[in-house]
């Protein structure tokens, strides 16, 4: 097998509060390989935001170890996390976090802080892939929530990801939009981007090659049914 896209090593995540240390995750060592679509499930305040959050190297471990790609991120190589981030890792939330007043297009390529015609290029062909040429030069604001979601698809994969994180990313929409946007995000792990996702909706597991539960901040491979 490949090494994987990212690896987990005895990941642990305390936060300080009134009532003193709180302990969101427990020793938990995972492999993510490319081409993977990992849902993972399981009760509020289980941790599953936290792990997220630190596959997208948003957050840094209290104890532990995350490497991407091979790569060891320490918690002190903040910038080097930054760049991964920006370069390797694409990003879908179930709120959009669209700039409503700009074009889809303009929101597709907000994150990039130099231009090329390539980087345009690129845009255009995912816009269409996700069929949004129609409405590309569109208001966000004026958009379907389906088409949001699909916007963010779009710009969390204009800088070609390893790596897709997603929270919740159907939460706002109603099953059928759903059902697009989800179909939508099956494409990707066909193409050998590892795709990881959190939710409460067990009906978007037929979508997953691999289901994983968190409880108690513990990280478990589901039984297959």
């Amino acid at each position: 097998m490949s090494e994987p896209v990212l690896c987990a090593e005895g990941l642990c995540k305390a936060y300080r509060s009134p009532g003193g240390l709180r302990t969101v995750l427990r020793d938990v060592d995972l492999e993510i390989q490319a081409g993977e679509f990992c849902v993972i499930t399981g009760p509020s305040g289980s941790g599953k935001t936290t792990l997220l959050n630190l596959a997208a190297l948003l957050d840094v471990p209290t104890r532990g170890r995350l490497v991407f790609e091979g790569e060891t991120i320490g918690p002190d190589d903040t910038r080097r996390a930054r760049e991964i981030r920006r370069d390797r890792i694409g990003m879908i939330f179930q709120q959009f976090h669209l700039l409503p007043q700009r074009s889809v297009l303009d929101n597709v390529l907000f994150r990039f802080r130099y231009l090329k015609d390539e980087d345009r290029d690129r845009a255009h062909a995912v816009l269409d892939e996700l069929g949004l040429s129609a409405v590309k030069h569109q208001k966000a604001r004026l958009l379907s929530g389906g088409e949001m979601q699909r916007v963010a698809i779009a710009r969390a994969l204009v800088h070609p990801p390893r790596l897709i994180v997603a929270d919740e990313p159907t939460g706002n929409l109603d099953a059928a939009t759903a059902a697009d946007v989800m179909r939508a995000m099956a494409q990707l792990h066909g193409r050998g981007i590892a795709v990881l996702l959190v939710t409460h909706n067990l009906a978007l597991l037929p979508y997953a090659t691999r289901h994983l539960v968190c409880e108690d901040g513990r990280i478990r491979e589901a039984v297959p049914a």
